[in-house]
């Protein structure tokens, strides 16, 4: 159902031509069930199969797909060689002919009238970079949703609030729960001028670093808010459900987002937001090996302030602090 809001302005939707990117690793069994339920919307005028040398067969069915649809394209690496998603969604994007794009990943699924809202969002806001939308989630196991629970994950990915374009970015440095998933998201290609590509050094979240970009960079509004508009697949491939580090990934994702503020000179409020999570991580890191410290948050606040005096100094000062306080 569309929001009342947005029902009664319908008559100002742009006629929307969307280049669908979906990265493919893995997905034999259901990159087929996402690639029809993008042929399936009206807006869809291409679907790009990025795929990143699987070790299933994967390349078959995109290869059926792409022989079976005549907007379906079949793109791979130059190298053939696998890359992970951030440089996988990157090679899909440059290859993108139509001025909007949406994403989704191989394993998850549209639902019916899923860029509905976001045509009259870009046709009633003409500033207007990007719609983003809740998800869904559906399970393949019981398995998959037991842990799924044990994550603490919900059963729909949304923001904890409306906010305006202007106070997207700093609600997302607040780092509180919830946020906007790609499958979620419609954009103009162009935000990629303003924000910059994925980052490839990211094997794991990079998607919400893309958020945070875009919405440093870009104007993005919300479209459905509670309602889903695609389904994220649960099941024991998920790399959600994977056993790794989440310090040190989430650590990763945010001394590189660090880099990027300094480099592309981001208020003086953001990059300490910025700052602050990646020295949480960074924290979270040393207490699991030294589990007798415990955080102050006026002793992480105050190095901050110093480091940002000197940010090229800020990943060997957070080290050497380290150092000093664990012995």
């Amino acid at each position: 159902m569309i929001p009342r809001e947005y029902s009664r302005n319908y008559a100002m939707k742009v006629n929307m031509k969307i280049s669908v990117v979906i990265p493919v690793y893995n997905a034999e069994e259901f990159v087929r069930s996402a690639v029809v339920s993008a042929l399936d919307q009206a807006e869809t005028a291409e679907v790009i199969l990025a795929e990143d040398n699987s070790t299933d067969g994967s390349i078959a069915v995109c290869r059926s797909l792409e022989r079976e649809y005549p907007n379906v394209s079949l793109i791979r690496h130059p190298d053939g060689e696998n890359h992970g998603a951030g440089a996988t969604r990157n090679l899909g994007v440059r290859n993108a002919s139509m001025e909007y794009l949406a994403f989704l990943d191989a394993d998850d699924f549209y639902l019916a009238d899923r860029f509905k809202v976001a045509a009259e969002l870009f046709g009633k806001h003409k500033s207007i970079d990007g719609v983003y939308e809740a998800i869904g989630v559906c399970f393949e196991d019981d398995e998959a949703e037991k842990k799924w629970i044990s994550h603490g994950e919900n059963d729909i990915t949304t923001l904890p609030e409306r906010v305006s374009p202007e106070k997207l970015c700093d609600l997302l440095l607040g780092n509180k729960k919830g946020t906007f998933s790609l499958d979620g998201l419609t954009i103009r290609k162009s935000i990629f001028d303003k924000c910059g590509f994925f980052f490839e050094n990211l094997r794991l979240h990079q998607d919400y670093a893309m958020n945070i970009q875009m919405a440093q960079f870009g104007r993005l509004y919300p479209g459905r808010f509670n309602t889903p508009v695609a389904m994220r697949r649960v099941h024991s491939g998920n790399r959600i459900l994977s056993d790794y580090n989440r310090y040190f990934t989430n650590n990763l994702m945010w001394e590189t987002l660090f880099k990027w503020a300094i480099e592309n000179r981001l208020q003086t409020e953001r990059t300490a937001a910025i700052f602050l999570n990646h020295l949480y991580y960074m924290y979270c890191i040393v207490i699991n090996k030294h589990s007798g410290k415990k955080l102050d948050i006026k002793e992480l606040q105050q190095l901050t302030l110093e480091i940002l005096k000197h940010p090229i100094l800020s990943v060997r000062a957070i080290r050497e602090h380290f150092r000093r306080k664990t012995g």
